[in-house]
């Protein structure tokens, strides 16, 4: 209720001792501070409270501080991108798209076994979208994924 043991957040005090060391001079987090009290669904308020008590300029992606994620997404992804269709599952799906298609296909797995004649093609469609997404990798080669892949295109309609 209040009190905050660093041991129990073993990176989150990794993080915390840089940023005393002024290793970073700014740190973007993605935690909902809607409501900073502590009680048992926010009690995340010392983060941000520790860090930029040593120093550190602290963004938040939930919120958008200062319209960082916005200004950044536009610039990448053109004027119509809307940041309201960044959402947690389109975070999910571009940063853990293989786990995502083992959870599709899980939850599909019924849909996905015998379709009818008239569904063949749509549910291949489906089945080959699975695979693409398990075959993904958007970490390799030092790539670093920043909205899905899909909204994009959308975008540039």
């Amino acid at each position: 209720m209040g009190r905050v043991d660093l041991d129990d957040v073993p990176a989150f005090k990794t993080l915390y001792k840089d940023a005393q060391d002024h290793q970073f001079e700014l740190v973007y987090l993605d935690l909902d501070e809607t409501n900073p009290s502590f009680t048992p669904d926010f009690e995340s308020a010392f983060v941000r409270y520790l860090l930029e008590n040593s120093g550190v300029t602290v963004l938040n992606a939930f919120s958008d501080d200062e319209g960082v994620f916005l200004q950044e997404l536009k610039e990448r992804c053109g004027e119509k991108a809307l940041e309201d269709e960044v959402t947690d599952g389109s975070d999910f799906v571009n940063f853990f798209p293989s786990l995502t298609s083992e959870i599709t296909a899980a939850a599909l797995r019924r849909e996905l076994q015998i379709p009818t004649d008239r569904e063949s093609n749509e549910i291949q469609r489906v089945h080959d979208r699975i695979e693409a997404l398990r075959r993904s990798r958007p970490y390799s080669g030092g790539g670093i994924p920043f909205v899905e892949d899909r909204l994009s295109p959308e975008w540039k309609k």
